[in-house]
């Protein structure tokens, strides 16, 4: 059998032997003061800026009221300096639970 883990390296989940780390892309938000370039493991240079804008979302910032950032990415192994711009906006995604057992459901109406 397979073991499923989290990489070290990537943070992603997968089969420990099939496993392979996505190219890794640097990353900037223009509207923070901070010069320095994250990397990120990442499929292609959208995936990258939106992986860039939701770490930056976890610092109490607005971009689930509507907040939108400009995310430049570079691919680390691009030695052409090629450069993607992205404007990365975010929505709350809301989440549904159901159980089973709906006798104590406090909204099932009783005969």
């Amino acid at each position: 059998m397979t073991e499923y883990r989290k990489c070290g390296n990537c943070g992603r989940w997968g089969g420990a032997a099939s496993h392979k780390c996505p190219p890794i892309w640097e990353t900037q938000i223009l509207e923070t003061e901070e010069d320095d370039w994250t990397r990120i493991h990442a499929m292609d240079a959208k995936e990258a800026a939106e992986m860039r804008a939701e770490k930056y979302d976890e610092a109490d910032h607005d971009m689930m009221d509507g907040e939108i950032i400009t995310v430049l990415v570079r691919a680390m192994a691009d030695v052409a300096g090629k450069e993607w711009r992205y404007c990365v906006s975010g929505e709350p995604v809301p989440t549904y639970y159901a159980t089973e057992d709906a006798k104590d459901c406090p909204h099932t109406p009783q005969n």
